[in-house]
C-alpha cells in the first residue's frame, strides 16, 4: 500500500509511504509484514475514479482493501 501517512511515530503527517507486504487485514486496519500497523481512511477519490473505470475492486469504508 502507498499513501499519506498521519500520526506516525517515524514520518511527519503528510508524508508518502510505501509500506512492506500486507499480512493482515482486520476491517480498515491492515498489519504489514515489519509489524507496523495502520488504519486506512478514506481512499484518494481519483484512484476510486480509476478503479471502477478500470473494473477494479473499489474501496469503501467497510472493506478498503481486498486481498487477491
Amino acid at each position: 500500500i502507498a499513501g499519506q501517512v498521519y500520526g506516525h511515530k517515524k514520518h511527519i503527517d503528510g508524508h508518502r509511504i510505501t509500506t512492506s507486504k500486507i499480512i493482515e487485514i482486520n476491517g480498515n486496519m491492515i498489519k504489514t509484514n515489519s509489524g507496523s500497523i495502520y488504519k486506512l481512511e478514506e481512499p484518494d477519490p481519483q484512484y476510486v475514479e480509476w478503479c471502477e473505470k478500470e473494473g477494479h475492486y473499489v474501496p469503501t469504508n467497510i472493506e478498503p482493501i481486498k486481498l487477491l
